[in-house]
């Protein structure tokens, strides 16, 4: 290899002869230019310069000369080598291993039988277990199995033969001999891997995407879905349960409404399967399904969701006992025009549908005793529910109305059907109490023997298990069981996603929460911390109060500030009458119970319905279109049609004079316990205590409600 040089390109080294003498290099001047011009005092400097750096330059090659020349690398394109490296063999390259390729360990396939009675082909491993691909066909690794063990816990004895009334004792005698059921959902097989349940849906904006076959496919599956659901509540002794009402998504819509002719051979399955089983399957039209709507587009909407709803039980093949349950719905202002119009609207029905459909008093407007008339004289059968009694009390007892009731269904050959719900813990008024329970304690003291009780609960078919447990009325699978909840209160949204005990706090993302590496390694565990969503409600406020504290720099005094955060916070709890008791669902039904029969007496004595404890006047039938209207699960039904706007703009308010404040709903009872005419919003805005409405109001000074913003006044 030949190494060049830009200062001197005359001088050459060869590397071919080592021994070279100094002689033998020689360095010639570089030659002279052609032309020789005049120089300036610049160049004439520049040129010194130049020839200084020459010369370095050259003095350097000299010295690389004499020094033994450096070994050129190996490369390909050179052939010039040393004698001592054509001595040396050259080193052989390592090879690389050849990758191993993945062995997948052996299947085969086998024949089963679903619960439809398909056959089918599925691929097992060696231990049997089914092997799940991708959409490549790639296998994908198997998951490892956690065995999860809830701990259930016991439960009271309770004894249905010894409870209720003197009168029933003998009718009590053999013990419970109905059925209970539960509502729409299985909790174990919903969180079961596939999912089983039968309320699959979708919104309109999907079905304008995907088109109307896959909103029927979604009805499909959720048919295909009831028959492991009845094969499950057969094992586990229970044969009476609500279909959902999202069955078929969007059958009864205006526009995208569609027949279920396509669905039959599904439901023909379940329905034969539920005869075969002796199970008896009802439902529940929702909230929106109102006969005595002032609205005609209300009605009419009702008509195509009843009808749909009696399709589907008709292509079942199921019979009377398989009944459609709505409620009264508002009174709209007036309630015996609401009345005139059910009972319009029911003559209009076809009579498939009339003779499937039963009314339910509600708790807001219609007690038993005000749709009892109308369920006389039409023959339509009333769904007597004991919640809702407690609610909105009749003048008369449950062990008074229940043979009246009992007679409608005797007549029309369906067999009488009951509902039972108890409120929350810690409820206190009505809204708070119309929510459901996660589980039920108690079977009603005047229920008859041979009911068909629907338990409506969270907790779905764990509460009809635990009542199993409590009475000792069948046998229970302890694999089927699941824990109740540990923190349960007046709220029923963002407790639990699932049954199945406390929640684990979750592990932190990868990159965050790095230790240091020259830690200790008793530094590197963190300390425990207790987990806020397995805490009680009171626990879960310190915490967060301690932590708003701590990002503050503030020191948190309040309770529980002794214990540090890695000790976790545990409180003994109130006393019954103390600060922050939680009453429990026993003892806020209790409360009920003597609520309930405080305004049976006021309505036995011929006085206006009211809230109790209030003072005579404050009659409660105006206040039941106030109140919003709310579902079951205490879900308010204009939720489901009011769309939320995107902008984060608020709509400008209209201006609203100042000297006519809005009432609420408690004012307004108010108002009317003190029978206020003149100036009664002047007085309510002022905020008067009640000691002030119930004296005579002529003494009142009338002032009217001053501007909460002031203008500034110039100094």
């Amino acid at each position: 290899m030949v190494r060049r040089s830009g200062r001197a390109s005359a001088a050459s080294v060869n590397y071919a002869e080592p021994d070279l003498p100094i002689e033998a290099v020689v360095i010639e001047p570089p030659a002279p230019s052609l032309k020789r011009g005049r120089k300036s005092a610049k160049d004439e400097a520049s040129s010194s310069s130049t020839k200084a750096i020459s010369r370095k330059v050259a003095d350097k090659i000299v010295k690389e000369a004499v020094s033994p020349p450096p070994t050129p690398p190996r490369s390909e394109s050179s052939g010039l080598s040393s004698a001592e490296e054509e001595e040396k063999p050259a080193k052989k390259k390592r090879a690389k291993a050849p990758k191993k390729e993945k062995v997948e360990t052996p299947t085969h396939f086998e024949t089963r039988v679903n619960v439809h009675g398909e056959e089918y082909q599925i691929e097992l491993d060696e231990e049997g277990d089914p092997v799940k691909r991708d959409k490549n066909g790639r296998r994908l690794p198997k998951r490892k199995k956690k065995e999860v063990v809830y701990e259930i816990p016991d439960v009271p004895q309770r004894d249905f033969r010894l409870e209720g009334p003197p009168e029933k004792r003998q009718e009590r005698s053999n013990g419970f001999t109905g059925e209970l059921g539960y509502a729409c959902l299985n909790t174990v097989l919903r969180w079961q891997d596939p999912a089983v349940f039968s309320s699959r849906t979708a919104r309109i904006k999907t079905m304008d995407e995907q088109g109307p076959e896959y909103i029927k496919e979604l009805g499909r599956l959720n048919a295909r879905d009831m028959i492991p659901m009845i094969l499950w509540n057969e094992e586990n002794g229970i044969k009476f349960m609500r279909l959902s009402s999202e069955v078929f998504p969007f059958a009864s819509h205006e526009k995208y409404g569609y027949s279920l002719e396509y669905a039959e051979k599904e439901l023909g399955a379940a329905g034969d399967l539920a005869k075969k089983l002796g199970h008896r399957l009802t439902m529940h039209p929702g909230q929106f399904t109102q006969l005595g709507s002032n609205r005609p587009e209300v009605i009419e909407a009702s008509f195509r969701d009843l009808k749909s709803h009696c399709e589907m039980l008709d292509r079942m093949g199921l019979g009377k006992d398989s009944v459609m349950i709505i409620h009264g719905g508002g009174t709209f202002g007036d309630r015996e025009a609401t009345l005139d119009r059910i009972r319009e609207n029911y003559k209009r029905l076809p009579q498939n549908v009339k003779d499937r459909l039963v009314l339910e008093n509600d708790e807001m407007a219609y007690s038993t005793e005000e749709l009892l008339p109308l369920c006389k004289e039409l023959d339509i059968p009333l769904v007597f529910d004991f919640h809702h009694d407690l609610l909105r009390p009749s003048a008369r007892p449950p062990s008074e109305l229940l043979p009246e009731i009992q007679a409608i269904w005797h007549k029309k050959g369906i067999r009488p059907k009951y509902h039972l719900s108890e409120p929350r813990p810690g409820s206190t008024n009505l809204r708070e109490r119309r929510a459901h329970s996660d589980r039920c304690g108690f079977l009603p003291p005047d229920l008859p023997a041979d009911a068909h009780l629907m338990i409506e609960a969270k907790d779905k078919e764990q509460a009809v298990l635990e009542l199993h447990r409590i009475y000792n009325l069948r046998p229970v699978k302890h694999e089927s069981l699941r824990p109740p909840a540990k923190d349960i209160g007046v709220k029923t949204s963002g407790r639990k996603s699932k049954l199945g005990g406390e929640r684990l706090p979750r592990e932190p993302k990868k990159g965050k929460n790095k230790q240091d590496p020259d830690a200790e390694e008793e530094d590197a565990v963190p300390a425990p911390q207790a987990n806020p969503k397995s805490l009680s409600k009171a626990e879960r406020t310190i915490a967060k109060a301690k932590e708003v504290a701590k990002r503050l720099g503030r020191v948190y005094t309040g309770p529980g500030a002794d214990i540090g955060e890695d000790e976790g916070i545990e409180l003994a709890p109130p006393k019954f009458g103390e600060d922050g008791y939680v009453k429990t669902s026993e003892e806020v039904l209790r409360d009920m119970h003597m609520e309930a029969e405080w305004v049976r007496a006021e309505l036995a004595a011929g006085r206006e319905r009211r809230p109790f404890g209030t003072e005579p006047g404050a009659a409660a039938d105006e206040d039941a279109d106030d109140v919003d209207d709310v579902d079951e699960d205490g879900i308010a039904a204009d939720e489901g049609d009011v769309k939320p706007k995107k902008s984060g703009k608020k709509a400008a308010a209209p201006k609203v004079a100042a000297a006519a404040p809005k009432l609420t709903a408690q004012q307004k009872k108010r108002a009317k316990a003190a029978m206020v005419d003149d100036g009664q919003e002047v007085v309510l805005g002022q905020g008067a205590p009640p000691q002030e409405l119930i004296a005579d109001h002529e003494t009142i000074p009338v002032i009217a409600a001053p501007n909460k913003r002031r203008k500034k006044v110039d100094a």
